[in-house]
């Protein structure tokens, strides 16, 4: 019932507008822990929004997804963009909620030992 009510007066996604519209202007990670890197990103978004923006992840994932390791090297980039690209790599999906970023397994998705590094820069 309340996803009914937020599809029908719009207010579903605003949660994940205010974190695409903010810009994480440096983020390098060489081998965190998914765990480690999500802690240190709600911490880099609390600071960068001015602490208007403090994300909470709710994570229901394995002890092996979230101790899987993340590579990532980005410039000007929406944190979620920063998310999705983490997504990639340890084979999960964020779900913007009202009051939290809630953190599944894809669907269909194994728990990978191997890591990818993904770079990208994005000007405005």
């Amino acid at each position: 019932t309340i996803r009914a009510k937020q599809a029908k007066d719009g207010t579903g996604n605003d949660a994940e507008k205010q974190f695409a519209a903010l810009v994480m202007p440096k983020v390098e990670l060489k081998e965190a822990t998914l765990d480690s890197v999500l802690e240190y990103l709600r911490q880099v978004a609390t600071k960068q929004s001015g602490e208007k923006l403090k994300p909470n992840f709710v994570t229901l994932l394995s002890d092996e997804q979230k101790a899987q390791r993340v590579t990532l090297r980005l410039t000007s980039v929406p944190l979620t963009e920063v998310l999705r690209y983490i997504g990639e790599q340890v084979g999960c999906t964020f779900t913007y909620e009202k009051y939290a970023i809630v953190v599944k397994p894809k669907a269909g998705a194994a728990a990978s030992a191997s890591t990818t590094t993904t770079e990208a820069k994005v000007t405005q």
